[in-house]
């Protein structure tokens, strides 16, 4: 017979805790040359950045880095370029879902995951801020289980940082 199941989260064991797809996670800081980005969509945050502490992901039964934020986005919510700059990548991955990273100069790369779609994109195409990318779907098998949403996530020379310290 099972316990009843509550709503407590207890701490992660280490074997429980994922790391990211990079070594390393950098501070909440905001960069020297502030670029300023759009919010992919418009939407309230729904999941913040967790600055390098493992949090519970739901949908896999693990504790992991959410090296991004999540916004809320309805299914078919366009989703626009946070500022200009080259595709380094548009693609399905099978945990992430529709993808699409942007280099955007200077060592800063956003990635939007969990798209419909990505607006028939190019690695190696210009966008500009504000260009369509894409719309908002349900793609990730990573975060199904979570709200309606897109995840954002910026790099910066190779580290994660708060996606919020670029936003205006």
């Amino acid at each position: 017979v099972a316990a009843p199941r509550t709503n407590e989260v207890s701490a992660p064991k280490p074997e429980e805790v994922t790391q990211p797809d990079t070594v390393s996670v950098a501070a909440n800081t905001v960069p020297d040359k502030k670029l300023v980005m759009q919010k992919p969509v418009d939407g309230v945050v729904l999941k913040p950045y967790s600055n390098g502490k493992p949090v519970k992901n739901e949908t896999m039964g693990d504790w992991r880095l959410h090296t991004g934020v999540d916004i809320e986005a309805a299914q078919g919510t366009e989703v626009k370029a946070v500022a200009d700059g080259s595709v380094t990548r548009a693609e399905k991955d099978t945990l992430t879902g529709y993808t699409v990273t942007i280099d955007h100069g200077n060592g800063v790369l956003s990635t939007v995951y969990n798209l419909e779609n990505i607006n028939d994109l190019k690695e190696g195409q210009n966008v500009k801020k504000g260009d369509k990318i894409g719309t908002a779907g349900a793609s990730a098998t990573l975060e199904m289980m979570d709200e309606p949403h897109i995840h954002f996530e910026v790099k910066e020379n190779g580290n994660y940082i708060n996606p919020e310290t670029y936003l205006n």
